[in-house]
Order: structure tokens, then sequence, then C-alpha cells
């Protein structure tokens, strides 16, 4: 049974778009994770989405089954620890809104730390936002050391075939998840990271094999990079 005319769904509605023969209306949300929520994880960030889309009384498209969830999807999980200012959420809808309404109205709705820069209409037939996500950007400003040591280790990470490493009890090779890597004048290191399943660099992970301490410092991601979809 679908939604009556004239009514707008609203987040109790629970409408499956698929059962009710309802057109889906997906969205791509660009989206910053402040200090704040810097050691909020990725499940409590989900539930922190949900909550703001139900205050926000988005018309949300839901799940089929016994326990029909909210069709959204959010990007590559930033770690642990980490700010950001690009990440990304795509949210399925059972009408179309216009994105200036819908930011109005997130932005009104979100936590403190949780701030919308973008929304955009995604295509219909889009691959998942998962499978087109490549590669993470991070900018850390590092401590004032020597440079020219830091520089050093930055050449010698770069040039090497492999940088083995252990993370909870598992060894693993560092190097081909590190894109590029560069140390700016202004003492913040630049890391292009990869962010496929089953290949996902951590901003730690390379400070501990740069021998910085990861603890004081504060990654920052700026960008995620998104293959053609086509």
């Amino acid at each position: 049974m679908g939604v009556p005319r004239g009514k707008i769904p609203q987040p109790e509605d629970k409408v499956d778009s698929a059962s009710s023969g309802l057109t889906s209306y997906r969205y791509r949300i660009t989206f910053g994770k402040g200090r704040e929520l810097r050691f909020t994880g990725h499940l409590d960030l989900h539930r922190a989405w949900e909550r703001t889309l139900r205050r926000a009384r988005i018309p949300l498209a839901y799940s089929e089954g016994y326990n029909p969830r909210p069709k959204i999807n959010i990007g590559a999980a930033l770690p642990l620890g980490c700010t950001s200012e690009a990440d990304l959420i795509d949210i399925q809808l059972n009408q179309e809104v216009e994105t200036a309404e819908l930011a109005e109205r997130l932005a009104a709705a979100a936590p403190p730390g949780l701030t919308i820069s973008a929304i955009a209409p995604v295509a219909e037939g889009s691959p998942k936002l998962q499978k087109l996500i490549t590669s993470s950007e991070y900018v850390i400003p590092i401590p004032d050391e020597n440079q020219k040591q830091i520089q050093a280790r930055i050449r010698a990470q770069l040039a090497a075939d492999k940088l083995p490493r252990v993370r909870r009890g598992k060894e693993y090779d560092l190097r081909p998840l590190i894109e590029d890597m560069i140390l700016l004048d202004s003492l913040e290191l630049r890391l292009r990271l990869a962010a496929r399943s089953g290949a996902t660099g951590r901003p730690d992970e390379v400070l501990l094999a740069l021998e910085l301490d990861p603890i004081p410092l504060v990654p920052h991601r700026v960008l995620l990079i998104l293959r053609d979809s086509d």
C-alpha cells in the first residue's frame, strides 16, 4: 500500500519504496566531522545521522523485511580521532526534495560537530558510494621537529618496496596503501591513502612508520577521491 496522495512521507511511516511502487530519490551529502565528534566511531556516526534525519523530518526510503532500516550509506569510515571536511553519505528518499531545503533542515537538526557543506542528486543507476571511493587525502599538522629529518624519512618510505607493519596481531604491507606523501613548508604532512574495500590506509600507521607519535596529532581528511562511475 502506498502513501496517500498529498501526504508527505515521514520517518515513522517507514515506507518501503520497492514494495509501495514509489520512486526512490538519491542524494549525496558532503559533510564535515569536527573535533566534537572525532572520537565518535563509524557505527555511532551512522546512528547520529539516523537521528538527524528523523529530527529534520526527511522522507526517507526504508529497506524491506521485518526490521526496515533507512536507506543511508556512509562512505569510507573515518579513523577514530580524525576530523574531516569532505566526507560523503548517500540517502534515499521517497519523494524529491529541493537540495537547498534539505540543507537547511539538516543543518538545523545536526548535532555539534556535524556540518553540511553540499548536497547533490545522484543519477539513477549510479554504483553504491563504497564502490566509487578509491582514495582519501589527509592533512596533518606535525610538531616543529627537524624538517630535513622528516623529509628523509618520507623519501625512504616512498622508495621502499615494502613497509611491513603489524596491526591487531596481523602483519600487512603499508607501502601499497600510501599513494602519495609530502611535507609542506607549513609543516603539514599531506597524505593520499588507498580507501578501497580490503585495502585502506590509516594515517596513524603512516605516522608511526615515520617515527612520529600519532596520539597528540589530529589528522584531518580533506578529500575523498571517487572513480568515474561510467
